[in-house]
């Protein structure tokens, strides 16, 4: 029961991430259709996109039934596994690529911070698909703990 409250808390994390990436989005092609958005928009779209993976973690892991869960670790590799088969899928077709849209958004915001180059695309995009169960995992410890 404790496995399938994480992975459930989880998935809701993250499609409420997915729906924030989808909202500024439309934001984004409204305000900047035909140009490029300012930094400061960028910027905000990883905030808003990784917060609720961050505080949804929190507010289930506050849950008193989610005290109860243990193996969290082990619940956090099956995540990071799930997550980084993500990220190969989202080569192999559009569907799996708009699952990942949170991942992709935070591995172009990590590569344009280390200014990587177009060789390590694919490394920016598993990390950034390997930091949303991360941030869950740390939202449900704050939570769950007294």
């Amino acid at each position: 029961m404790g496995m399938k409250r994480y992975f459930l808390s989880f998935l809701a994390a993250y499609a409420a991430s997915v729906a924030a990436f989808l909202g500024m989005l439309l934001i984004g092609l409204a305000y900047w259709f035909m140009t490029d958005s300012p930094l400061w928009f960028d910027v905000l779209c990883v905030v808003v996109v990784a917060l609720p993976v961050l505080a949804l973690g929190e507010v289930f892991g506050r849950r008193p039934k989610a005290r109860q869960v243990k193996n969290t670790g082990r619940y956090l590799l099956i995540l990071l596994a799930v997550m980084t088969v993500m990220a190969f899928l989202s080569a192999a077709g559009d569907v799996f690529q708009m699952l990942s849209w949170p991942g992709l958004l935070l591995g172009n915001a990590i590569q344009t911070l280390l200014g990587g180059a177009g060789y390590w695309d694919g490394a920016f995009i598993i990390l950034g698909n390997l930091i949303i169960p991360v941030l869950f995992h740390i939202g449900w410890r704050w939570g769950s703990n007294p």
